[in-house]
């Protein structure tokens, strides 16, 4: 089955390189028919609601620069279910009809579009426009493939943190957690006080990656996740069973029927106070603000705590990425796309900061009336140096299907840790 994966992927590449010499994949050519020079037109695949912050911010760049390049055209065909959108993107990639933008991880399978050769690099755009120095380290270091290379653009600086209602917390009698063990402490003590410990989703199968993800990360870094990927570590390791038992350990405490919410339903039950912790990136951070940009004052939080006295990472250290990329079709890079590309890096962080309050993956030329919120959100997102690697980017869908089912059974008590375990090295065997 293994060897089979392997010659189905390879005849995929091999697909996708063909069909690419066969046909112009993007259209966004730098002239259009009449021979029009400032003509742009740039069909945006994306996996992602174009109501957020960093989409808008693009939008309103957008229609500034086409006000000077009339023949200028952002088509955003959004597809927020990952599903689909994954589905989708396979398709057009097999025929050759990827378009001028596509939203892409840095997981296996666009490791295997790049090496088709569909995708510009990236890197090399960012150099000659002139826009390297102006991303945070994590703009850069997050996009990256094995080789170094960068191939697709990022444009959010998430930071993940532990969201916590601190009216909740004193009404239970709790404190701030320093370490995983007192966050189950803390968590008991508020379902004791009548109060919902964690407001989880389970729609979408990242959040539970994260939960079975912080007791390897803070005890030995990110060499857990990537020897499951390497086949050099397994679940059934003591580190992998150490993890499964405490994520079936703190799901006790998610709100009745999180197997099945959505993420909205999760926010939702945070923002209204149903719910005293809450596990989210800073891309949520429009939640937690009132009307003028400050942080509410009923809402804190915390880092991803310790795990013991001996933990291989620090407390700064956690998860921080530049969200989903956006790759580029190597047919759609033309010297009227990256002109448009140096004036929408120019405007993307403060407009993205200052308008839609939502922290960008650049530098803003200025944090001068920025909520201290903000100021702070930048300054961790500036200093995290040993960033947690991303479970369900670094392992192949299939496995990490097989995680998000078998740890939803986890969780609920149909099965234990060493089968959870067990179930997900065969699929790590079977994908790898």
């Amino acid at each position: 089955m293994m060897r089979l994966a392997r010659r189905s992927a390879a005849l995929l590449v091999m697909g996708m390189a063909g069909a690419l010499a066969l046909s112009a994949c993007g259209a966004g050519d730098g002239d259009d028919a009449n021979g029009d020079d400032d003509a742009l037109s740039i069909h945006w695949l994306a996996a992602r609601s174009a109501d957020e912050g960093m989409m808008q911010a693009i939008q309103k760049i957008a229609d500034e620069y086409k006000e000077d390049h009339p023949g200028f055209e952002l088509e955003i065909e959004s597809i927020p279910s990952r599903p689909d959108y994954l589905q989708k993107v396979r398709i057009l990639a097999a025929s050759g009809e990827l378009p001028d933008w596509f939203d892409a991880d840095t997981e296996p399978y666009f490791e295997e579009i790049v090496a088709s050769g569909a995708t510009a690099d990236v890197g090399a755009i960012y150099d000659e426009i002139g826009v390297t120095d102006n991303f945070y380290p994590i703009g850069l270091d997050y996009p990256k493939l094995e080789d170094g290379s960068i191939h697709s653009m990022t444009f959010q600086g998430n930071i993940e943190h532990f969201w916590y209602n601190k009216d909740l917390f004193a009404q239970a009698g709790v404190e701030v957690p320093t370490t995983l063990d007192e966050l189950l402490d803390v968590s008991e003590k508020l379902e004791e006080a009548g109060i919902t410990p964690i407001a989880m989703e389970g729609a979408d199968r990242w959040p539970q990656m994260r939960y079975l993800s912080f007791l390897p990360f803070r005890e030995s870094g990110n060499d857990f996740i990537e020897g499951l990927k390497s086949g050099d570590a397994q679940m059934s390791d003591p580190e992998g069973i150490a993890a499964a038992t405490y994520f079936q350990d703190i799901s006790q405490y998610f709100q009745d029927g999180w197997s099945s919410g959505d993420y909205a339903t999760a926010r939702d039950l945070f923002v209204s106070g149903g719910a005293a912790i809450y596990y989210i990136g800073s891309w949520e951070l429009p939640s937690f603000l009132d009307e003028q940009g400050e942080l509410l004052p009923q809402f804190d939080r915390f880092a991803m705590p310790a795990a013991g006295s001996d933990d291989a990472t620090l407390l700064t250290d956690m998860f921080a990425h530049a969200g989903i990329g956006t790759a580029i079709n190597v047919d759609s890079d033309t010297p009227a796309m990256r002109e448009w590309m140096k004036y929408l890096f120019s405007r993307f962080a403060d407009v993205s900061l200052f308008d839609f309050n939502s922290l960008p993956s650049m530098k803003p030329t200025t944090t001068e009336g920025l909520s201290q919120i903000k100021i702070d959100l930048l300054d961790e997102l500036n200093g995290v140096k040993d960033f947690a690697h991303v479970w369900d980017v670094r392992l192949d869908p299939d496995t990490v299907d097989v995680i998000a089912r078998e740890s939803t059974n986890l969780a609920l008590g149909q099965e234990d840790p060493e089968q959870f375990a067990k179930l997900v090295d065969e699929a790590l065997a079977q994908n790898q």
